[in-house]
């Protein structure tokens, strides 16, 4: 996972299942930055197979590299956030975490896990004037999920799922993260944002 420590855009890169990485990254993070303000957990994985076939460290890989691992990151960011008096934390969850999809037990049972622990965060880290809100995307349109929608049964369950009838782009993720990493979003908290063109709603 890359960390963006600076203006520059200066980066590097660690395990986010590694605790020595993260707690590594942090300290290179303060030391070279000075504080920290904005923390986005995007770290994920899914192994898609029926939940009757998905062993134990199939589920120990998902749910490290998407749950645990937001919390022990938001954890490390909190505490140099309550020396700054404030800072905003957020979740890359998923659509996925309000609803359930075949052969994503792992991956479900996860992104409900990070948009409850949203709201715990959000709750206990107030009175630091911590933000913490969560984006929960659709299926985005990228290089990564090109392969999936060559099963044609597959891309038209997806499509007629969502009412406005397409995919997501990048660039309607990152402007709900920007929107909860700005000033705009002072009194929002404990709250996720759904990008994904009305597939809950229905």
């Amino acid at each position: 996972m890359p960390l963006f420590v600076s203006p520059l855009y200066s980066s590097m890169a660690m395990d986010v299942t590694n605790m020595q990485d993260m707690e590594n990254m942090f300290r290179t993070a303060v030391d070279y930055a000075g504080s920290l303000d904005i923390l986005v957990n995007n770290a994920g994985l899914n192994i898609t197979k029926p939940a009757i076939d998905v062993t134990e460290e199939d589920w120990d890989q998902v749910l490290d590299t998407n749950l645990k691992s937001a919390f022990f990151c938001s954890q490390k960011a909190a505490a140099c956030m309550m020396e700054n008096k404030g800072g905003n934390i957020i979740n890359i969850a998923s659509q996925m975490g309000f609803v359930g999809y075949w052969n994503r037990a792992a991956y479900c049972s996860s992104k409900g896990g990070m948009i409850q622990l949203t709201k715990t965060l959000a709750i206990e880290w107030a009175e630091y004037h911590i933000n913490v809100n969560a984006v929960a995307p659709t299926f985005i349109n990228t290089e990564l999920t090109s392969s999936m929608f060559e099963d044609k049964a597959f891309e038209k369950d997806v499509y007629q799922r969502i009412p406005l009838g397409k995919l997501a782009d990048p660039s309607d993720v990152t402007s709900a993260v920007l929107y909860l990493s700005s000033t705009i979003s002072n009194f929002v908290t404990g709250e996720t944002i759904k990008v994904d063109g009305g597939w809950t709603a229905l």
